[in-house]
């Protein structure tokens, strides 16, 4: 189970459910529970009490088959929220949209056009990003590149000045 950088939350996950567990004062009630769930927004407080979670998650849930539950833990109580991923299968690096990394920029284009199109056979990982409008060539790849050119174009004058 990894911690959110927000103390009091802990999650896990499977492919298609995200289930994060906070602390919560021992004698707490459920009727003492507000909670609010929204696409990709969580807002979860005791009666008369600040928030204990009003943050966005990382990716969407579908907050008609979620739920929350009190459970005994300890020397206190927790909050348990279960919640139903929009995408069944995709592994969230973080629960909350704040503690997600940066994915490290790409060079490639794979498999971009399955995910697109929502196929069947698209891998199932984080949402698709589009490809990069400019790509890193290597210099050997670039001179390579350049002597084909140059030999195709040479080709082309030759044989039309013949």
């Amino acid at each position: 189970m990894l911690t959110s950088k927000h103390g009091r939350c802990r999650w896990s996950q499977t492919d298609e459910e995200v289930e994060a567990r906070i602390q919560i004062a021992r004698g707490t009630k459920s009727r003492d529970v507000n909670f609010k769930l929204k696409d990709k927004h969580v807002t979860a407080g005791l009666s008369e009490q600040e928030h204990l979670v009003d943050v966005e998650l990382c990716h969407a849930v579908v907050p008609s088959d979620s739920h929350w539950q009190l459970e005994d833990e300890g020397e206190g109580r927790v909050l348990v929220l279960t919640l139903k991923k929009a995408r069944a299968g995709v592994t969230w690096r973080a629960f909350l949209l704040a503690d997600n990394p940066k994915p490290a920029p790409s060079t490639t284009t794979k498999d971009y056009a399955k995910v697109d199109k929502g196929d069947d056979e698209a891998p199932k990982s984080e949402p698709s990003k589009r490809p990069p409008l400019f790509y890193t060539i290597e210099p050997g790849t670039l001179a390579a590149i350049v002597m084909l050119v140059t030999s195709v174009c040479v080709g082309i004058l030759k044989s039309y000045f013949k």
